[in-house]
């Protein structure tokens, strides 16, 4: 119901922040265009400096564009990770998997549960109105059941899912 505001916003901040930073960019132009005194003469180690950050707002911009195309930083935290949850898969079926919060690689796990499907849920957050975030491991080719969306394939077996409640 939320879901179009929600992004509209967020697309709309994303671009507003892309805006800042291309003028600030700009204006260092401008700026390195009339700072033209031959008295002033730069070291080495100054003009290195100046070159990176010359180079750093396009790269930041680049990568904060990128972000709204594709979730890479969600992808790369998953993927240091991802032994992490498999040990849980493991440790979850051999029952020793300890019950409550706990931290799996990088992502603090409120809770492990098993549909009936026999798929299983690793609950790392909530989006609002009783939503519920994570992580699913598919142990068959059955469909979750219930409301429970897969929205993005991150390895094999693993998705990221929103459960509505």
């Amino acid at each position: 119901m939320f879901g179009f505001p929600i992004t509209a916003f967020l697309l709309l901040a994303a671009f507003l922040t892309l805006l800042l930073i291309g003028q600030d960019y700009i204006f260092r132009m401008v700026a390195q265009t009339y700072r033209h005194n031959p008295v002033y003469k730069e070291s080495h180690h100054t003009v290195q400096r100046l070159r990176f950050r010359w180079a750093a707002t396009p790269i930041c911009a680049l990568l904060i564009g990128s972000v709204i195309f594709y979730p890479w930083p969600a992808w790369m935290r998953f993927k240091l990770s991802q032994s992490a949850f498999e040990q849980a898969v493991k440790d979850y079926k051999a029952g020793t998997l300890p019950g409550g919060a706990q931290w799996l690689g990088l992502y603090r796990v409120e809770r492990v549960t098993q549909e009936s499907t026999g798929h299983l849920f690793f609950k790392t957050g909530e989006s609002g109105f009783g939503d519920q975030d994570g992580f699913i491991y598919r142990t068959s080719s059955l469909p979750p059941q219930g409301e429970l969306y897969l929205l993005e394939k991150l390895a094999s077996g693993w998705f990221f899912a929103h459960m509505s409640w």
